[in-house]
Parts: C-alpha cells; sequence; structure tokens
C-alpha cells in the first residue's frame, strides 16, 4: 500500500494509545504482609480480622474509529479534491477528534476510477488497516463495487454521493442491508429536473441526449425521459439515433455534440459530471451549443461552474442539486453551512463537496449513536428512529432504501462576476418526497427484477 493511499487526516492532532494497565498483587495471607515490616510487639489476642485485597483496574481504552474515504484522485482529480474539502470541512465542524469515545482516523484512497482497483484496495484497507466503514465516490460502478465488498467482509458503506439506481434495484441482496445513501440515487435529481422542464417548457418541445455511457448515465437518461414524458405527454423525446454516448473519462465531444444538435432539439439532457462535465461546457461553449438549445445539466454542481470560470460561464443552463447547498436557498441552515465552506476554502460548496460532507457527517452521529460500535447490525437498530443532522437541517433515514431525505432545488443559470460565476435563477425547491421514488416504485422495481421484496433486520 502506497504513502499516497494511507495518508491519514491530521488536521486536529490524534492522541496516541499508550497500553495501559495496574498490576495489582494479592496478598497471600497475614504472614507475608507483616513479613514486610519490623517485628511488634505481640499483640494481645483478638478475633482475627480477614485481609481483603481488591485489584485496581482502568477502563479498556477503545480502539481508534478507522474510515476509508475512496475518491477518484487520479481519475476525476478535481471531484475529488472537492470532496476532499468536504470532508475535511466536516471534520472541523465535528469538534472533537473522537466519535463514541473512539479517535477518528480518516484515510484517502485513489480508486484511479477503475472498479476492480477499487474493490482491491477495499479490502486490503479492510483485512490488513481494520477499516470499519467506507465512504465513497463518485462514479456509480464504483460505489456499486464498494457495497458488494462492503457486504461480503461484515463492515458498513456510505454512499456520500449519488448512485445508480441499480444499487438499490438490481444489486439489493448483493449490497443491503450494509449500507446508507447520504446523496441520492439518479433518479433524485432527474425527477428534479424533469418536473422543472415539464413547468416550464413549450408545448411539444424536442428533448435530446448527451450522457456518459455507463450505468450512471443510462439510469439517469432512463428516468429524466421517462417521468418528464409521464408529466408532459406532448414534449418529444427524440429518437434512439439521435443520442450521444460519449464514454466516461471521453475528453473529446464536438463530435457527439455536433451530432445531437443536428436534431435541432430544444432542450438536451446532460448527465455528465466532473471533469468530463467541465470539457464538455467548454467544447458546447465555443461551439456556440448553449445558444442552439437549453441544456439541462441533472448532474454538474457549483464545483464545476466555479472551474469554468467567468469566460467560460453559461447562461440558461437548467441545472439543481439534490440535497441542497446553494446560498441563494433561503434555508438558515443551509446558508450558515455555506458560508463555514466559503470562509474556510474561498468558494461556494458544491455536490460533490456537500455529499461527501454528508456522507462522514452520517458515520460519525451513527459511531455516536450507538456509544462507539461501528458494526453493521448495531447501526441498523438506531438509523431509522431518529433524526439525524444535516447541513439542510434535521432529516431521516428512509428504511425501504437507506436512502438521506434531503431537499432538492433546481433554476436557470444566470451570469455572475464572482465565483462560481453563475446564479440560480426562478429557483423551485421540491421536498425530498416530491422528487424519490414512492415506496410503491421501490418494491415493484425490485420485484420486476426478481429480487425479494425486502430484507428482513
Amino acid at each position: 500500500m502506497s504513502g499516497e493511499e494511507k495518508k491519514v487526516i491530521s488536521r486536529r492532532k490524534y492522541i496516541k494509545y499508550a497500553a495501559a494497565g495496574v498490576v495489582a498483587a494479592a496478598v497471600a495471607g497475614a504472614g507475608a504482609y507483616y513479613a514486610t515490616r519490623k517485628p511488634a510487639p505481640t499483640p494481645t489476642p483478638t478475633t482475627p480480622t480477614a485481609i481483603i485485597t481488591t485489584p485496581v483496574t482502568t477502563p479498556k481504552k477503545k480502539e481508534p474509529l478507522k474510515i476509508a474515504c475512496f475518491e477518484p484522485f487520479t481519475g476525476m482529480p478535481l471531484s475529488a479534491q472537492f470532496s476532499k474539502d468536504g470532508y475535511e470541512l466536516c471534520l472541523e465542524d465535528w469538534g472533537k477528534s473522537d466519535a463514541g469515545g473512539r479517535e477518528i482516523k480518516l484515510y484517502y484512497v485513489d480508486t484511479e476510477l477503475k472498479p476492480e482497483i477499487a474493490k482491491k484496495k477495499a479490502r486490503d484497507f479492510i483485512l490488513k488497516e481494520g477499516v470499519e466503514i467506507i465512504i465513497g465516490e463518485e462514479a456509480s460502478s464504483i460505489e456499486i463495487a464498494l457495497g458488494l465488498t462492503a457486504k461480503e467482509l461484515g463492515v458498513f458503506e456510505i454512499v456520500g454521493n449519488a448512485v445508480a439506481d441499480s444499487y438499490t434495484i438490481d444489486n439489493y441482496e448483493k449490497i443491503y442491508p450494509n449500507c446508507c445513501v447520504t446523496g441520492g440515487f439518479s433518479h433524485n435529481p432527474c425527477r428534479g429536473m424533469a418536473k422543472f422542464v415539464a413547468e416550464t417548457a413549450p408545448t411539444g418541445a424536442k428533448v435530446g441526449n448527451l450522457s456518459p455511457n455507463y450505468v450512471w448515465g443510462w439510469d439517469c437518461w432512463r428516468e429524466f425521459s421517462t417521468y418528464l414524458k409521464q408529466l408532459r405527454p406532448d414534449i418529444e423525446i427524440l429518437p434512439k439515433e439521435s443520442e450521444g454516448w460519449p464514454r466516461l473519462g471521453e475528453r473529446n465531444f464536438e463530435p457527439y455534440i455536433s451530432a445531437v444538435l443536428r436534431w435541432k432539439p430544444d432542450y438536451i439532457h446532460s448527465a455528465h459530471w466532473g471533469d468530463d462535465a467541465i470539457a464538455l461546457c467548454k467544447q458546447a461553449n465555443a461551439m456556440g451549443a448553449f445558444k442552439q438549445a437549453t441544456w439541462v445539466m441533472s448532474t454538474m454542481a457549483c464545483d464545476e461552474f466555479k472551474v469554468l470560470g467567468r469566460d467560460n460561464a453559461i447562461e440558461g443552463v437548467v441545472f439543481g442539486g439534490f440535497g441542497g447547498y446553494w446560498w441563494e436557498d433561503p434555508n438558515p441552515t443551509m446558508q450558515a453551512y455555506g458560508k463555514r465552506y466559503y470562509d474556510r476554502f474561498g468558494y461556494w460548496p458544491g455536490y460533490s463537496s456537500s455529499t461527501a460532507y454528508s456522507g462522514l457527517h452520517i458515520a460519525l452521529q451513527l459511531v455516536e449513536a450507538t456509544d462507539g460500535s461501528a458494526k453493521p447490525e448495531d447501526f441498523l437498530k438506531v438509523m431509522f428512529d431518529r433524526k439525524w443532522d444535516s447541513f439542510a437541517g434535521p432529516t431521516y433515514i428512509r428504511k425501504i432504501d437507506h436512502q438521506l431525505a434531503m431537499p432538492y432545488q433546481v433554476g436557470i443559470t444566470k451570469v455572475i462576476d464572482t465565483p462560481p460565476y453563475h446564479s440560480l435563477q426562478n429557483m423551485k425547491i421540491y421536498k425530498f418526497e416530491e422528487v424519490t421514488w414512492s415506496e410503491e416504485e421501490v418494491m415493484k422495481r425490485r420485484q420486476e427484477k426478481g429480487v425479494k421484496p425486502k430484507l428482513e433486520y
């Protein structure tokens, strides 16, 4: 394991645990007791008194709490850095170096954006380093690999970022119950976007797609287009041959953009994120593509908009965020969170940073609630019976899919002169229940895939 992968967070000076114990020697009898002292006059006979010795013990110190955060430092480095900032602010907000009486040790692990590497490293950190909670990451394929590993090895996984719906449908029996999803599923942002477009699009609008060619992109487009058509039957979803599907990690988007634009869509849905989204936006901007159609960027965030800068700022993009982090949201708890983040790092928190914060924050609260235990079976005893703190205020974890219930805002970007160079206009704030599948929908989809309706625990 390289030094880079084995980094431990050192924002606070952690206390090194030293082995401590008190050895109490039991006295064998009165003869041995008095043999260590000067001879004394023969005492007047009295009733014998028993000498009782009690060994002195000290409470055993709890082992450190080891949490590994899996991020694509050499796959999507910008998103990974934003997430790292979120983790660090969470530790500062936590305000102490322990959870449940256990010293916090946080590891950053580079997945290289490759599921097989993430799985191997997860096994190594669990089996060799004693990691008890794994958190990650930016890509659904890797989040699923981490979930499979966590279930196999009996530890707990927290999905900080959003994850493809197949996580809780196709992979339900292979991953649950050892998990919690604090960043939502792919259907959450897509339902929020679809609701906004349905409420604002002109009659008969045509909608196309340009999304990454892996499970996240597939799930996002399917949910967005299906739900939009359900809300607005008059809207035309362009045929399959019009769709653009560049692979994850693609950097040349011009051919795909041109191909989609030839169909003259009124809206273009995109599920790109991180470094891919930045490259896509720069090239689309240079081609004038943002003036030819309204883009629906379902998984971009303040993070990417900040990196684009003023020169590449894009106006009129439908944009939003699951979990809520825009400084323009009137929620005072969220505004206070955004200000703390801005004061600490000099930029407003975005999707990657906020969902990373949320994932670690829930992990620490769970350990605190179980008095130091990080065992999945102990987490499950407390997860669903209380409200949990979040940067958006107190909320709950839904039992059917272990999803943290967070709000979703969506609006249209307007270019401004200060970072992140985009303001969110005409903002609509949807409740969690408005942008997530109902419990009946979840059960139906699992049954359609042939998995058990639910696990008993």
